[in-house]
């Protein structure tokens, strides 16, 4: 209880793997959580986040950035047992040729855990016509005094954006790279200081990769 921590984990499997994370917060606890999903050919993740005592507060950032014909399922849950409970989880996806994600993701408050606070987003951008993204973000709350929020959101990139910042002088690719930065990046700089560095560099040899590939 009363006490704080941050992590940031970098995924770079290959092939077909399985992922699991759980987080069990005491009173008073503190946790900043990420995750970066760049390599692995089909993938399944699962997080659970247990916020046991009252003030426990967790916050999930989790980026991916997949291509080519790569996998991914993910089932992020937070469950707040206690009252005064804060939780924000975010999840954002790049996806090109014929990628696919799947992001399901619950919050449950139980009776006990009123004055809670939880937010879940889940937001993908679409880089080709063949890439797919399916978010579906869910809430079940047994307590009458809380605030909760859910959203989700699936987009391709902006063709008028592309073409303007083409006749700035830029390329297509250059353009696409710097859409995907502005889309994470936000992201990213919501972790602590010490972590921005290498996640970025680990974001930017995926991207360049991918365009080189």
């Amino acid at each position: 209880g009363d006490s704080s921590i941050s992590l940031f984990r970098i995924f770079n499997v290959w092939n077909n793997a399985i992922i699991n994370q759980q987080n069990i917060l005491g009173k008073d606890a503190k946790l900043v959580a990420g995750n970066a999903y760049l390599y692995g050919d089909d993938v399944h993740v699962e997080i659970a986040s247990l916020l046991m005592r009252q003030g426990a507060r967790a916050e999930q950032l989790d980026v991916s950035l997949l291509g080519k014909e790569q996998k991914y399922n993910i089932e992020m849950t937070v469950s707040h047992k206690d009252r005064d409970a804060y939780s924000d989880s975010t999840f954002r996806s790049v996806l090109r040729d014929k990628a696919t994600s799947f992001y399901g993701g619950m919050v449950r408050i139980d009776k006990n855990g009123q004055k809670s606070n939880a937010m879940l987003r889940a937001e993908s951008l679409l880089l080709s016509k063949d890439a797919s993204a399916n978010n579906i973000p869910r809430l079940e709350i047994e307590a009458d005094d809380v605030q909760a929020k859910h959203a989700s959101s699936v987009s391709s990139i902006d063709e008028e954006q592309l073409f303007y910042m083409q006749s700035r002088g830029m390329s297509k690719e250059e353009a696409e790279q710097m859409i995907v930065h502005g889309f994470i990046d936000s992201i990213i700089y919501k972790l602590p200081k010490e972590y921005h560095e290498i996640v970025a560099e680990s974001i930017t040899k995926k991207v360049w990769q991918e365009y080189e590939s």
